[in-house]
C-alpha cells in the first residue's frame, strides 16, 4: 500500500505525548516520504451533547475519552480522504514503532487487496502468529493503522452512518474508534494484521486507558517484549 499522506491524533490534555510523538511522526514520515499531520482533539461540551442524542454504545458514557479520541480519527481520516489521499497512515499519540522496523517496504509488501493495515493490533486469540501480513476478519486497536483509498471510503461511512443513517441498526451507533475495523461493519473491506506487530500502544501515565494493564497483558499474551519497541518506557 503506498501511503502519501501521515496523520496522528494528540489530546491536548497531554502536552508531553504530543512532543514525544512528533519524533514517532517524523520517523515515519522520512521512511514513507509523506507529509505527517497532526490533528489536536480537545474537551468540548459538544461530546457530551451529541451523546445524549444519538445511539451508542454504553462504553462511551463511562470512558467519554474514547468518543472524543473517535473524533479525532474521523477528523484524520475524513482530512485524508477530501484531499485525495490514495493510502494513509493513522496513529494516536502512544503509537511506537518496532525497533529497526522497515515500515515502508512492509507496507510495500502487503497484500495488494488490502483496505485495512493494522501495524498494532491485539490478535491475542483466534490468529496464529508468525511473519508478514495475516488476514483477519477484525482487530481492536487504533494506535496505528493504514487504509487504503476504498479503506478510507468503508470506514467513513459508517462513522457517518448515526447522521446519514445509512446502512443497518448496527451501522448508525456510535462506537469507540477500535471497533470499526470489523468486517461485520465493513462487509467488502480485506483487514490485515502484522506479525509481529509493528507498532504497539507504549503505556503511559496521566490517568489514560492506554496504560490499563489489560493492555499489556494482551501483548503479554501475543508474545509481544514491549522492550522490542523504540521509547516504550517513555510514555
Amino acid at each position: 500500500m503506498k501511503i502519501d499522506r501521515i496523520f496522528y491524533v494528540c489530546f491536548t490534555g497531554y502536552p508531553d505525548r504530543a512532543r514525544k510523538m512528533e519524533r514517532v511522526a517524523a520517523k515515519a514520515s522520512a521512511a514513507l516520504g509523506a507529509p505527517a499531520e497532526r490533528i489536536w482533539q480537545f474537551p468540548s461540551p459538544w461530546n457530551r451533547w451529541v451523546l445524549d442524542r444519538v445511539p451508542h454504545i454504553g462504553f462511551l458514557d463511562t470512558h467519554p475519552g474514547c468518543f472524543g479520541a473517535g473524533l479525532g480519527q474521523y477528523r484524520a481520516i475524513k482530512t485524508a480522504y477530501e484531499l485525495g489521499a490514495q493510502g494513509a497512515l493513522f496513529m494516536e499519540d502512544d503509537c511506537r514503532f518496532r525497533k529497526g522496523a522497515d515500515i515502508a517496504p512492509a507496507l510495500s509488501s502487503a497484500p495488494p487487496d488490502a483496505d485495512v493495515l493494522m501495524l498494532d493490533h491485539f490478535a491475542d486469540r483466534g490468529v496464529m502468529p508468525g511473519h508478514g501480513w495475516r488476514r483477519a476478519d477484525k482487530s481492536a486497536s487504533s494506535a496505528c493503522y493504514a487504509l487504503s483509498r476504498s479503506g478510507m471510503e468503508a470506514i467513513l461511512r459508517v462513522y457517518e452512518a448515526p447522521a446519514t443513517g445509512e446502512g443497518c441498526k448496527e451501522w448508525r451507533m456510535l462506537r469507540n474508534c477500535d471497533h470499526y475495523t470489523d468486517i461485520a461493519l465493513l462487509p467488502n473491506a480485506s483487514i490485515y494484521l502484522a506479525f509481529p506487530n509493528l507498532a504497539v500502544q507504549a503505556p503511559c501515565p496521566g490517568g489514560s486507558n492506554c496504560g490499563e494493564n489489560h493492555m499489556v497483558s494482551k501483548y503479554a499474551r501475543m508474545g509481544i517484549d514491549l522492550k522490542d519497541y523504540d521509547g516504550y518506557d517513555e510514555g
